[in-house]
């Protein structure tokens, strides 16, 4: 489950792509890109829990 900080990061990258007029394209490109960052983080973070 997405935490607030993480949702605040990935709200804040797209409201930083629409502020300077990007494409449908390239926010799609964007939120997966930060989707993908995040969960990576949120795998890294669960496996620092389990094996400490």
């Amino acid at each position: 489950m997405w935490g607030p900080q993480q949702n605040a990061v990935v709200n804040g990258q797209i409201e930083s792509a629409q502020a300077v007029d990007v494409s449908a394209e390239d926010r799609k490109r964007i939120r997966e890109f930060a989707d993908e960052t995040l969960r990576a983080e949120g795998e890294s973070n669960e496996e620092g829990e389990d094996g400490e």
